[in-house]
């Protein structure tokens, strides 16, 4: 009975087949199509990473430009700032143990004290664990005197100059006049008033002063003044009765913000400032006292 059926019906089933093989040919085909066009995923975009340099820190050079201004017209020898580690590839200058080096002056207060040092014929600021050429270090600032420590670590001791003690005079010239003798420790520097804050000081005076530098720094001290974490000038500490500071009109309490337009912001400024007053012929200070601002200005002639 199957048998007569499949006979009879032999066109249709194959044409059944027939439909049945091409649809699963279409759907197979369609599937492995897609597969074939179905896109990747995605790489992730890599965003670039931008490099930050860190802020650089101020060092000495960076001061530098006061001394190429020539702010005060100084006849003298060029100072420079002394790096605090040699420069690779750069000689040093040799010298004998510890080196002939001279203190010319120092900036103990604050958290960055400086030395000014004389040597090989250059005046040069060194800060604290600076390295000296010769090999030695600054290991130590005071007030009126550095330490360095040798190679060997022998330790040396540098001292501002100290003025030389005068002879005893004769006794035939100690018999003066009592109202002839001058106070103790004061000195007459011919200082002349020429109207409000205007002083001339002659220049023999000024020359004998600049001529002993380690007696003149000893007849003020002065400190750093400091408004929110920022250095603003210096405040005089002291001024020894009778010196020249004294007699150019400053006082205890007053604050020193400029000298010839050079604000004394930093350490480094004051004490390069200073130096180059050695020579200078027109000086001229923005101060405050008692919370006025006032200028000072100076001929030296």
């Amino acid at each position: 009975m199957i048998l007569t059926f499949l006979q009879k019906n032999t066109r249709g089933i194959f044409l059944l087949l027939s439909i049945l093989l091409g649809l699963a040919t279409g759907y197979f085909c369609a599937v492995l199509l897609g597969l074939l066009l179905q896109p990747g995923a995605p790489e992730p975009v890599r965003q670039p990473t931008r490099m930050t340099r860190p802020a650089r820190k101020p060092v000495l050079n960076d001061y530098q430009a006061i001394l190429q201004r020539n702010i005060f017209n100084s006849a003298g020898g060029k100072l420079s700032f002394a790096p605090s580690t040699p420069t690779r590839g750069t000689p040093t200058a040799t010298t004998s143990a510890g080196g002939n080096w001279t203190l010319v002056g120092t900036v103990s207060g604050g958290s960055k004290p400086l030395a000014a040092l004389a040597g090989n014929g250059k005046t040069r600021t060194y800060r604290l664990g600076a390295k000296l050429p010769g090999g030695a270090q600054l290991t130590k600032i005071e007030r009126s005197k550095v330490t360095l420590t040798l190679a060997g670590g022998r330790q040396q001791i540098l001292e501002l100059p100290k003025k030389s003690a005068p002879s005893r005079p004769r006794a035939r010239t100690a018999a003066v006049r009592a109202g002839n003798r001058r106070p103790v420790g004061k000195q007459d520097y011919a200082v002349r008033s020429l109207g409000k804050n205007r002083w001339q000081i002659p220049r023999s005076a000024a020359e004998k002063a600049r001529s002993n530098i380690g007696e003149l720094l000893k007849q003020a001290r002065v400190e750093p003044y400091v408004v929110n974490g920022s250095t603003e000038g210096f405040v005089i500490k002291m001024i020894k009765p009778g010196s020249l500071f004294n007699q150019i009109g400053l006082r205890v309490g007053d604050v020193l913000h400029e000298i010839n337009g050079v604000p004394l912001d930093s350490p480094e400024k004051a004490l390069q400032v200073f130096q180059q007053l050695r020579q200078a012929r027109q000086i001229n200070v923005s101060l405050e006292r008692r919370g006025n601002p006032m200028t000072f200005s100076y001929e030296i002639d």
